[in-house]
């Protein structure tokens, strides 16, 4: 499927044919990391499932399943070619969710502090 206006257009092909499901289990890993970092604030007494018994944990696991799957589609299909501009976008913004992922499973702050006077 395929979507335009004006001179852009999007299409579901990371989702679509060939091995469209590795496209959507990705996606849907994802959707479960965003729930979940909605509800911890939203309904802070709701118990989900972890694994590891720790949301971080989980959430790892779940954005290393979302790069395994966008990698597989990938190697599944090494033509550059046919990988648009939001292929890469993908391949970016999963490597940084998994970053993520991993920096709060270990307890570390994403983004470290730097300390002293600010540089201008």
């Amino acid at each position: 499927m395929s979507i335009g206006a004006f001179s852009a257009s999007a299409s579901s092909s990371a989702t679509g044919s060939p091995d469209g499901w590795l496209g959507v289990i990705a996606l849907l890993a994802t959707i479960l990391i965003v729930a979940d970092i909605a509800i911890e604030p939203l309904s802070p007494q709701t118990q989900l499932p972890a694994i590891g018994d720790s949301r971080a944990s989980t959430r790892f696991i779940l954005a290393a399943v979302a790069a395994v799957c966008v990698a597989l589609k990938f190697l599944f299909h090494i033509h550059f070619s046919l990988f648009g501009w939001g292929f890469y976008l993908t391949v970016i913004l999963a490597a940084a969710l998994l970053y993520l992922t991993l920096q709060a499973r270990a307890g570390r702050p994403a983004f470290a502090r730097r300390s002293g006077p600010p540089a201008f």
